[in-house]
C-alpha cells in the first residue's frame, strides 16, 4: 500500500504549510541582512562626505591667503619705487625721507601699500633765475615715478605756476635793464653834437679859428704855464728878425 494515500490531508497540508513558512523566514532574514548593509554602506558614506569637504574648504582658503600676500608683496614693491623716484629727482628739495603706511598680511609680515615725500616749494627769494631752476627740479620730481598719483600731477601744476611767474620776473628785470641802457645812450649822445658842433663851427669860421689860435698862444705864453710852446718861440724869433731887418 502506498505510504502517501495513508497519511491524512491535513498532515500533508500541514507539512507543506510549515515547509512555506521556513522558506519565507529565509527570504525575510536576507531582506534584514541586506538591508542593514545597505544602511551600514549610506553611514559610511554620509560619514566620508564632510571630510572631503573640509580638505575642499582648506584648500580654497590656503589659495585665497596665497592670493592676498601676492597682491600685498606687488603692492609694497610698487610704492616703494614710486617713493624712492621721488627722493632721487627731487635732490637738495627733498625736506626728509620717505613714511609709509603698512598692512599686516595674513602671513604676519607688513606690507608697505602707501606713502609720500615731502618737498620744499617756496620760491627763492630775490632771485627769480634760482626760483626758475628750483621749479623745474620740482615738477620733475613729481612726474619722477612711472604712474604718478593725482597729487603729485597737483605738484607738478604748482611747480609749473612757479616756473611761469620766474620767467615773467626774469623778463621784467632784463626789459628794466634795456631801458637804462638806452637811457644812459641817449644821454651821451646828446652831450656828443654840442661838442662836434662847436669844432665844426670853428673850422668853417676863419675868424674863429684865429681867435682860437690867439687864446692858445697867450695861454702858452702866460707866465701861469711857465713854459712856452714851440710855436710861440718860433713866431717870437720871427718877429725879432724881422725888426732887425728894419733897423
Amino acid at each position: 500500500m502506498d505510504v502517501l494515500s495513508s497519511i491524512p490531508a491535513e498532515s500533508i497540508q500541514v507539512s507543506t504549510s510549515s515547509s512555506s513558512t521556513a522558506s519565507q523566514n529565509n527570504t525575510s532574514s536576507n531582506r534584514e541582512r541586506d538591508s542593514q548593509a545597505g544602511r551600514s554602506n549610506t553611514i559610511s558614506q554620509a560619514e566620508k562626505a564632510p571630510t572631503e569637504k573640509s580638505a575642499s574648504s582648506d584648500q580654497q582658503v590656503e589659495r585665497e591667503v596665497q592670493r592676498v600676500i601676492s597682491e600685498l608683496k606687488s603692492r609694497d614693491r610698487e610704492v616703494k619705487a614710486h617713493e624712492q623716484a621721488h627722493l632721487a629727482a627731487g635732490g637738495q628739495h627733498v625736506t626728509g625721507g620717505a613714511n609709509y603706511s603698512y598692512q599686516t598680511g595674513p602671513d604676519g609680515r607688513r606690507y608697505a601699500i602707501g606713502g609720500e615725500v615731502g618737498i620744499d616749494t617756496s620760491p627763492v627769494s630775490g632771485d627769480p633765475q634760482a626760483t626758475l631752476a628750483k621749479a623745474q627740479q620740482i615738477r620733475a620730481a613729481a612726474l619722477a615715478p612711472a604712474e604718478p598719483s593725482s597729487q603729485d600731477r597737483k605738484v607738478a601744476a604748482q611747480a609749473s605756476q612757479m616756473a611761469a611767474e620766474a620767467r615773467a620776473d626774469i623778463m621784467n628785470t632784463k626789459q628794466e635793464e634795456r631801458t637804462e641802457e638806452e637811457v644812459e645812450d641817449t644821454e651821451s649822445t646828446n652831450e656828443k653834437p654840442s661838442s662836434e658842433g662847436s669844432e665844426r663851427d670853428i673850422q668853417s669860421n676863419p675868424l674863429l679859428s684865429d681867435t682860437q689860435n690867439e687864446n692858445r698862444l697867450e695861454m702858452s705864453m702866460s707866465p701861469e704855464n711857465g713854459v712856452m710852446s714851440s710855436a710861440v718861440s718860433e713866431r717870437n724869433q720871427f718877429e725879432i728878425r724881422l725888426m732887425n731887418q728894419a733897423s
